[in-house]
């Protein structure tokens, strides 16, 4: 192992050092613009992108180039057992993908924390061995790809997908790449056979297999079943979101409509005596709409900068703001030497206090459950409104009329501006409004001023693609003394068909948990829902159930009829009962039927 580990270090040993070298004068380049940590989040999926590429890429020429027969066996039958000769090449191509990606990356954060003023968190170190690691996942992805038998064995680059494409912080992230790169080390030993038939390492090694490919099956079958549908209806001209005219009262409907036209809708049915006054006004009154932007904060030391604060720039002192996770504060860099000259805490230029979160920019500072305001005089942040606790905002404050408007998860909040002379104190709250949707299934918050209160319509459907039912546009009256009175609920009608909604989960149950439990198990930030809703929790249509079982039962028939042509286990019929058809198509292609030997006509026969 250890001859077959240098043999290989030696044969790439002069490819990595160009690659190394390439990176470092790239990363030197990059650096002359702008810090590279600083960059956006897409700027971050491309380098990414290109560094598994480079893994896959020597994957694919490393095994491809003893894909060949006699190379082959002469690499498979030395005196060393196939999980040996698959560690040797493995531990050369880590240590090859170390020295090409980690160290230049390495060297990186280290001139800057140490040789530059600019700002380097722990995420940053943290990044290095997590770009490492993503790229020898994809090295494991390409040989797994091509030593195995499979022409579906592409499917197996949906694992780290599902695993590892999280905005989550650094450390959760790193600890995730190890099982995903376990169990593409497991399916890869499961195909490093000499044998190119069916895996002969018995149930160990059909499982190895069987687990990547019944995921990708179900990601293949769900996104391709979609995508066929969503294309027929817009070849059909029938599709809801790309018609001209949508549906009347469908959720493509609410969603386009402006402020004043929804708020007529609701009130076409109110049986309110002051409903007819209302439409009269509407047309004359401003009309502003409120909707959930921000469903995510970013989390301390996150590895992308997802959501994370752009540097922003205090132009009249020439100086240069970028977020520091280590000290939860801004860092202020003077932008003419790019020295650190200040720090910006939770109460403006100077102050070192910190954010109890990372902040948001969004017109102004959202943080916690606080919106502060930047006074540029002053470069202070000043309290506008206090959420209440637990509560976190999901848009920017928005002033219609004469009052400033604040959503969050929980509530619609109304604040009176302070006058010029009360600028240190915080808004005065004129009424808070609970939301009757949670936030996940709600869509837009639209508020008219009146001279006696304000109408405020609260619509949802948000969730509805995903089967979310209920859905409504409630319209509400709050009056001077902050009191709301309900004036009228319409029904939002579903614009897709109940299985279309509820197309990953009648597909497969038990997947459709399996492939959402990474992203419940990562602390990602995500605003949560504060609102109870019944319908939520409501169990699921009965067409739904027997969509779910006939789906199983065609999956066992299937199984059955063909354990009858091909040497398959019975613990088969069990997995395509709890898995469905994905899994029925896994075992269609592991476990193929033997061909049958065509009877030779006698004349043939004898003629040779």
């Amino acid at each position: 192992m250890r001859d077959l580990y240098l043999s290989e270090c030696r044969r790439y040993l002069r490819a990595t050092l160009i690659f190394a070298a390439v990176h470092v004068l790239l990363q030197l380049f990059l650096a002359r613009l702008g810090s590279i940590f600083q960059q956006g989040w897409p700027m971050q999926l491309v380098i990414l992108a290109v560094c598994m590429l480079a893994g896959l890429g020597l994957a694919l020429h490393q095994i491809g180039s003893y894909r060949q027969p006699s190379r082959w066996l002469w690499l498979l039958h030395r005196p060393l057992a196939p999980g040996a000769i698959l560690a040797g090449l493995m531990l050369a191509s880590a240590t090859l993908i170390a020295l090409a990606i980690g160290l230049p990356l390495l060297l990186t954060v280290l001139g800057t924390d140490f040789l530059s003023p600019r700002t380097a968190d722990m995420r940053h170190y943290l990044a290095v061995p997590y770009l490492a690691m993503m790229t020898l996942i994809a090295w494991l992805c390409g040989a797994a790809i091509m030593i195995s038998r499979l022409r579906c064995a592409f499917l197996l680059v949906l694992l780290p997908y599902l695993m590892l494409m999280h905005a989550a912080s650094a450390v959760s992230l790193l600890l995730a790449t190890l099982p995903c790169a376990v169990l593409l080390m497991w399916n890869a030993h499961a195909s490093f056979t000499p044998s190119r038939m069916p895996p002969t390492g018995g149930r160990t090694a059909t499982l190895a297999q069987a687990v990547p490919l019944v995921v990708g099956m179900y990601c293949l079958l769900l996104w391709g079943t979609l995508a066929v549908f969503h294309i027929a209806q817009i070849g059909l001209g029938q599709h809801p979101q790309t018609m001209a005219m949508p549906p009347a009262g469908g959720y493509a409907d609410v969603s386009r409509a402006d402020g004043r036209s929804l708020m007529l809708a609701g009130l076409a049915g109110a049986q309110d005596e002051r409903a007819p006054l209302w439409r009269r006004q509407l047309p004359l009154l401003e009309v502003g709409t409120l909707q959930a932007t921000i469903t995510r904060y970013a989390v301390r030391q996150q590895l992308s900068n997802q959501n994370v604060p752009p540097q922003a720039e205090l132009s009249d002192l020439q100086q240069r703001l970028t977020f520091n996770h280590g000290s939860m504060r801004f860092d202020v860099h003077d932008m003419r030497t790019g020295a650190l000259v200040n720090q910006l805490g939770l109460h403006g230029l100077g102050d070192l206090q910190a954010f109890p979160g990372v902040p948001v920019f969004a017109g102004n500072v959202l943080t916690g459950n606080m919106v502060l305001v930047f006074d540029p005089a002053g470069h202070a942040l000043r309290l506008q409104a206090l959420l209440p606790a637990g509560e976190q905002a999901v848009a920017a404050p928005k002033k219609i009329g004469e009052r400033v408007y604040v959503l969050s998860n929980g509530h619609l909040l109304a604040y009176a501006p302070v006058a010029a002379a009360q600028r240190g104190a915080a808004d005065m709250e004129v009424f808070r409004l609970p939301l009757p949707v949670p936030l996940s299934n709600l869509e837009r918050v639209d508020i008219a001023p009146l001279l006696d209160g304000t109408l405020v319509s609260i619509t949802g459907g948000r969730a509805m693609q995903s089967g979310v039912p209920g859905s409504t546009q409630a319209l509400l009256f709050i009056d001077a003394s902050g009191r709301a009175q309900p004036v009228a609920t319409r029904a939002i009608d579903h614009d897709f068909p109940l299985l279309f909604e509820y197309a990953d989960w009648w597909l497969s149950p038990v997947l459709h948990a399996l492939v959402n439990l990474p992203q419940r198990m990562y602390a990602d930030g995500a605003v949560p829902d504060l609102t109870e809703d019944d319908a939520r929790h409501a169990t699921r249509p009965a067409a739904v159930w027997s969509a779910a079982l006939l789906a199983a039962l065609l999956s066992v028939m299937g199984a059955w009829y063909w354990r009858r042509a091909a040497d398959v286990p019975r613990i088969w019929l069990l997995a395509c009962a709890l898995l469905g058809p994905p899994c029925l198509l896994t075992l269609l292609i592991l476990h193929p039927r033997s061909p049958v030997p065509q009877a030779r006509p006698l004349a043939a026969a004898l003629t040779t």
